[in-house]
């Protein structure tokens, strides 16, 4: 299926934006693109519960019209950088905007989460949206903006740096999401920006991320 998906892929790609794209190659990258996305999956969909048994975690869903949702996520590379990852979905779960930052320096886990919330208000603020609800899988970081934690440590700094940039907004919400539901932030924020330190994609979307914005909605 996934060899036909990607010749399929290749023949929409030639009959209508007339590129001669390589079959061969991109046969290569579907495949490992669908098997790297079953791991991740099974390493995500299901977690333990106390009797032994599993259940599913919660699903992406789309905004209500007129509101845009923005999935954040950070991948740490230790001791080297953290990249912040954001995608922007209409009430249709069409992907409108991604991007990517990549942040320099040692960076826990916790922080560069933080980071990632930050940077989705900002891209948000920089291209005028008015209406957003921000969504991530870092449970701590949705709290700490809830609950308006106060201190003097890094993290506290990035919750005033959230609270204040949500004053540009006419609505917002800001909620919590299990892994599963955040596969694309979690795909974004791994892209590599190699000798750039951001990347915005508004249209053509890597077909990796089309693909499971597409599968959120089934």
């Amino acid at each position: 299926m996934t060899i036909a998906w990607a010749i399929w892929f290749c023949r929409n790609k030639y009959v209508y934006a007339h590129e001669d794209l390589n079959a061969q190659g991109m046969v290569v990258s579907f495949t490992h693109m669908v098997a790297e996305f079953i791991t991740y999956k099974q390493k995500v969909s299901f977690s333990p519960t106390q009797s032994g048994t599993s259940v599913l975690n919660a699903k992406w869903k789309p905004p209500p019209h007129g509101t845009l949702k923005i999935n954040i996520d950070a991948h740490v590379v230790e001791g080297r950088y953290a990249n912040v990852g954001v995608v922007v979905r209409n009430a249709a779960g069409t992907i409108t905007l991604a991007a990517v930052k990549r942040l320099e320096g040692r960076w826990e886990v916790a922080l560069a989460e933080a980071a990632a919330a930050r940077y989705g208000l900002m891209v948000a603020r920089r291209y005028g949206f008015e209406s957003i609800w921000l969504e991530g899988d870092a449970l701590e970081v949705v709290q700490g903006v809830r609950k308006e934690m106060e201190g003097f440590t890094p993290l506290h700094m990035l919750y005033d740096d959230i609270r204040w940039l949500l004053h540009a907004f006419r609505n917002f919400m800001f909620s919590h999401v299990k892994r599963a539901g955040n596969t694309v932030a979690h795909l974004m924020a791994r892209r590599d920006t190699s000798e750039n330190a951001e990347i915005i994609c508004m249209d053509p979307f890597p077909q990796s991320l089309i693909t499971l914005a597409e599968l959120d909605l089934h």
